[in-house]
């Protein structure tokens, strides 16, 4: 195999896994927090810097759209940041209907702690309002 090309999936129920990435972004309104591929205690530190770097007062949207996988320890990463002292004025999560993301917080009970849209043109229209 050439060097630096990835092994293609086979029919033995091999698939490649997305590197997980945290990625921010700041928009008019708000910041958003992009999870993508699997996050869970090994990306644990990574996601809560990027949670604790967004200024007091800012609006907060966690997208996980693109997230493939999250365990509880990214979940209370997320519930605890709209619960702490000095956090962001709002903290939406975006988590696609039948997505994991959105049946772990439906399963924890979490959407009693934290706001969940199922698209990121719904948190964006909520964080507007919410002005």
């Amino acid at each position: 195999m050439p060097r630096g090309r990835r092994p293609a999936p086979t029919d033995r129920g091999e698939e490649l896994v997305e590197k997980p990435r945290v990625n921010i972004r700041r928009v008019p309104a708000a910041v958003i927090v992009e999870l993508a591929g699997e996050h869970d205690l090994s990306t644990h530190g990574d996601v809560e810097r990027a949670l604790m770097d967004i200024a007091s007062g800012e609006a907060c949207i966690i997208d996980l759209s693109s997230a493939t996988f999250i365990d509880s320890s990214i979940l209370a990463v997320l519930v605890q940041t709209t619960a702490r002292d000095g956090a962001c004025a709002s903290t939406i999560v975006v988590a696609p209907p039948d997505s994991a993301a959105a049946r772990l917080f439906d399963i924890t009970g979490a959407t009693t702690l934290v706001t969940v849209c199922s698209s990121l043109d719904e948190a964006l229209d909520s964080v507007m309002i919410s002005e």
